[in-house]
């Protein structure tokens, strides 16, 4: 099935009215709460997901069910940036692994930072459903490269 929009395919390439593609600044043609959704149920399966995320009490901790989020947040065209810092030693592997979520999550992940420091700036950019995802996504193979003796 091809794009509404310009007849291309979903796959990122293409106009992004069919929320597949993303420009850097723009947000995706879709609220991309889908793709948070889908990383999240890696862990726990939906229903299961829901239901830990409305049990939780709001006085004690933010839970956020992407579901909820107004489409003008979503939907923001000018695009956010979050950063974190990671170590150095650690920061080689993950940009092997950034590639694959990028492609992914329809982001830009970047690091930077003094090669001669102890940590270097992992900045993922895009539309924010896409880079929670993207932040997400990152921080599993974090701790996949961690445990496997980094």
């Amino acid at each position: 099935m091809g794009c509404p929009g310009c007849g291309g395919s979903s796959c990122g390439s293409c106009c992004g009215s069919c929320g597949g593609g993303l420009e850097m600044g723009n947000s995706m043609g879709s609220d991309g709460s889908d793709l948070v959704m889908r990383v999240m149920e890696d862990s726990l399966p939906r229903e299961e997901m829901k239901n830990e995320l409305k049990s939780h009490s709001r006085e004690s901790s933010i839970i956020l069910d992407p579901e909820e989020m107004p489409s003008f947040v979503s939907r923001d065209p000018r695009g956010f940036i979050l950063r974190s810092a990671v170590p150095l030693r650690m920061a080689e592997a993950l940009q092997q692994k950034a590639v694959q979520v990028m492609g992914s999550t329809f982001t830009k992940i970047s690091f930077s930072g003094d090669v001669s420091s102890n940590a270097r700036i992992m900045s993922v950019q895009g539309s924010l459903f896409n880079i929670c995802a993207g932040f997400m996504l990152m921080m599993r193979h974090y701790v996949e490269i961690e445990q496997n003796g980094f």
